[in-house]
C-alpha cells in the first residue's frame, strides 16, 4: 500500500465512521463522487480537494503519509489531538469561536442561527449571512461553509459574524430536507427578526447558492418577505447563479473573493437581480 492509497483508506474509513455516504460527502467538499472514490482508492492526488477533505475529516494528512504501511490490521482513522482534546472534526478558527446560538440548548433537528456577536452592537454589527439550510456546524465544530463566512467578517472588518438560514432543517445533503413546514419556516423567519431588531440590521450577505429543492425555494420567499418588511438589503459580493439566486460560499470550483464592492439585490419575479442601490 503507497502513502496515497493509506491516506485514501483513512478517509473512507473516518467518513464511514461518521455516517456519511460517499454523495454527501462529495457535495459537502465540492467534489463529484467519482473523484472522491478515486481519492479513497488512491488514484488521485489532487490536492486541494485532498487538503479540504482532510480538514472536514480532521485527519493530519502529513502525519498520515508518514505513517509506516502498518496497516494489515485495517485502516483507522487518524486523529488530530491537541492538548488532552481529540479533534475529530473541523474547527473554528481561534478567537471566532460561536458564542451565540439559537436555539440553546442545540437541537439535532433544526439551527435558526450560529454565531460570534460579543464584540458586535447596532453600532458596530456583525456580518450577517443568509445561507441555505444548516448541516453539522455547531458550538463545538465548524464546518467548511462557515468558516469561509467567518474569513469573509475578518477581511470586510466586521466585529463578528452571524450565519443565519433560508430554512433551518439540519441536513448534509439538502436533497433530503423533508417536506415545507410552514410553522418551522416562521419560526425561522422570527429568529431572523430578533436578530435584525438585536443589531440594528440595515443589510445582509446572501450565500445560498442554487437551490434544487421545493422546500429551500418555498422558505426563500418567506426570508425576502421577512427582509421586506423590515426594509432589510440584500447584497452579494461574486454574482448570481443561473438560477438568480447569490451564489454559495464555497462553490465547486475557483474560490469566491467575498470582498470589496457590495453588489445589491432585489426580486424580480422568482429571481433575484442586481440593483442600481449603492
Amino acid at each position: 500500500m503507497n502513502a496515497m492509497e493509506r491516506l485514501g483508506a483513512h478517509f473512507r474509513s473516518r467518513r464511514r465512521e461518521l455516517g456519511l455516504s460517499e454523495a454527501e460527502f462529495a457535495d459537502h467538499v465540492g467534489i463529484s463522487r467519482s473523484q472522491l472514490s478515486d481519492i479513497e482508492a488512491g488514484r488521485s492526488a489532487v490536492l486541494r480537494p485532498v487538503f479540504d477533505m482532510a480538514s472536514e475529516l480532521g485527519l493530519d494528512v502529513v502525519a498520515v503519509l508518514q505513517e509506516r504501511d502498518d496497516t494489515k490490521g485495517g485502516p483507522k482513522a487518524r486523529v488530530v489531538r491537541g492538548g488532552n482534546v481529540s479533534r475529530r472534526r473541523m474547527l473554528y478558527p481561534p478567537g471566532h469561536e460561536p458564542d451565540f446560538c439559537c436555539p440553546l440548548p442545540e437541537e439535532q433537528t433544526h439551527r435558526f442561527a450560529l454565531g460570534n456577536v460579543a464584540h458586535a452592537s447596532a453600532a458596530a454589527p456583525p456580518l450577517v449571512a443568509i445561507c441555505m439550510n444548516p448541516s453539522y456546524a455547531s458550538r463545538d465544530q465548524a464546518d467548511k461553509t462557515v468558516n469561509r463566512l467567518i474569513q469573509a467578517s475578518i477581511d470586510n472588518g466586521h466585529p463578528g459574524w452571524l450565519v443565519l438560514n433560508l430554512y433551518p432543517e439540519r441536513a448534509t445533503d439538502s436533497s433530503q430536507l423533508s417536506p415545507y413546514d410552514p410553522e418551522l419556516s416562521a419560526a425561522n423567519c422570527a429568529a431572523i427578526e430578533q436578530v435584525m431588531v438585536r443589531f440594528g440590521v440595515t443589510e445582509v450577505l446572501g450565500a445560498w447558492g442554487g437551490l434544487k429543492h421545493a422546500t429551500l425555494r418555498r422558505a426563500k420567499e418567506d426570508v425576502l418577505d421577512t427582509l421586506d418588511r423590515y426594509g432589510v438589503n440584500l447584497y452579494m459580493f461574486d454574482g448570481l447563479t443561473d438560477g438568480g439566486d447569490p451564489r454559495h460560499p464555497t462553490p465547486r470550483g475557483p474560490a469566491l473573493q467575498m470582498k470589496g464592492e457590495k453588489r445589491y439585490l432585489v426580486r424580480s419575479g422568482n429571481r433575484l437581480v442586481e440593483s442600481e442601490l449603492r
